[in-house]
């Protein structure tokens, strides 16, 4: 051992940093494979599900029609909560592998924090106020909207794993987009059921602004900076 750390001293390379560099993103690349292998057997399992959710999670976010339909469906609403779950996954996976500077333990610390976050938003809000109906409402809308996201972005992020200098600023772009959309969408829904639950102007902009967008924010540049 000592001879070959000789050798490479002479080369200019420190072997401990050869070494470090060569196991922990192997150790990162197991534990990344394992939970895409999971997310990938469970979206199998679940894959009607999957199917119905994504469905009824458009219907949901766009027609406003069918969302009561959707809501007063409970196997529906399920089939939204667990597309949601299992295309969070997904994301965060996919999200690891292309930041090589955020390990996957940490994309999906801080997803997790976010959502958890959002619900306990929602939960405090429907307690204060009273609106059980309107807030599940909210919360419904809410996981339609990123399963959304994460459906549309999941195809372009693993894309974006390639070293490619202009698929990277396309998938940049595009993830901007399809998020700026679908959250645009969900703020809009969420403002409406806000002011049909007989919420001010000012209280309305008020949660969408620090309880909604600033989270959001934060999220994005923990995952992004």
């Amino acid at each position: 051992m000592q001879i070959l750390d000789h050798i490479w001293r002479g080369s200019g390379f420190p072997m401990e940093d050869y070494l470090g560099s060569a196991v922990v993103p192997r150790q990162e690349g197991l534990s990344t494979a394992i939970v895409l292998l999971l997310a990938t057997l469970l979206a199998i399992v679940f894959h009607c599900r999957l199917v119905e959710g994504w469905r009824s999670a458009a219907d949901t976010l766009f027609n406003s029609f069918l969302r009561k339909a959707v809501f007063d469906n409970s196997h529906k609403r399920n089939s939204i909560v667990i597309s949601f779950a299992i295309t969070s996954v997904l994301y965060g996976t996919a999200i690891a592998l292309e930041e090589s500077s955020r390990p996957l333990w940490f994309v999906m610390v801080v997803l997790a924090v976010y959502f958890i976050l959002r619900e306990s938003v929602l939960r405090l809000s429907l307690w204060f106020s009273g609106k059980k109906k309107e807030f599940d409402l909210a919360r419904i809308i809410s996981y339609s909207a990123f399963s959304l996201i994460f459906l549309t972005a999941l195809p372009v992020v693993v894309l974006s794993v390639l070293e490619v200098e202009t698929i990277r600023i396309f998938t940049d772009i595009y993830l901007g987009l399809i998020f700026g959309f679908f959250y645009a969408i969900y703020l809009k829904n969420l403002y409406k059921i806000l002011i049909s639950s007989g919420f001010s102007l000012f209280s309305s902009i008020l949660y969408l602004c620090a309880l909604e967008m600033l989270p959001a924010l934060v999220a994005i540049k923990e995952l992004t900076s």
